[in-house]
C-alpha cells in the first residue's frame, strides 16, 4: 500500500543546527524521518527509504552561493536536492536537483552534479550513522 503524506513546511529565520529527528511514517515499502529543527530553520531535511531499490534517500535544499544562470540570464535562488546512499554498498552520491527561480517556478530538472565546488551546502548532506542504520535495515 502505497501512502501519500502531504506536510507543509514553513520556513522561519534561521537557528542553530541540532537535527531533532521525527518519523513521520513507516510501512512495509518505506521509511520516512524529518530533522524538525531544521524545518524551522532555512532548509528542510528529510530522508526516507524504500526496501524496494535498497536506496536511502536524503532530500536538502542547497543555495547559490551567487547565483547561477543559464545562457536565457535567468538566474536560480536555491535549488531541491535528491541525494541516494547505496545501503547494500555504503556509498553517497549525489543524483539529481531541480532549480528554481525567484518566482518557485521550477526552472531544470534531473542534473547531476558532477562538481560541488561551485555549491554551498545549508546543512550537511549525509544523515547521522543512527538515521542510517534505522533505515538501512
Amino acid at each position: 500500500m502505497t501512502r501519500l503524506l502531504v506536510f507543509s513546511l514553513v520556513l522561519c529565520s534561521a537557528q542553530a543546527y541540532a537535527a531533532k529527528w521525527v518519523q513521520l511514517a513507516d510501512d512495509d515499502d518505506s521509511s520516512f524521518y524529518i530533522d524538525i529543527d531544521s524545518v524551522r530553520s532555512i532548509s528542510p531535511y528529510l530522508v526516507g527509504s524504500s526496501s524496494t531499490d535498497r536506496y536511502l534517500s536524503v532530500f536538502s535544499r542547497i543555495d547559490f552561493n551567487d547565483g547561477a544562470r543559464l545562457s536565457s540570464g535567468e538566474a536560480y535562488t536555491h535549488t531541491i536536492q535528491y541525494n541516494y546512499i547505496n545501503c547494500d554498498m555504503g556509498s553517497y552520491f549525489v543524483k539529481s536537483f531541480r532549480m528554481y527561480n525567484n518566482r518557485e517556478v521550477v526552472a531544470s530538472d534531473d542534473y547531476t552534479i558532477e562538481d560541488e565546488s561551485e555549491f554551498k551546502i545549508a546543512y550537511p548532506t549525509t544523515p547521522p550513522d543512527d538515521i542510517i542504520k534505522t533505515i538501512c535495515v
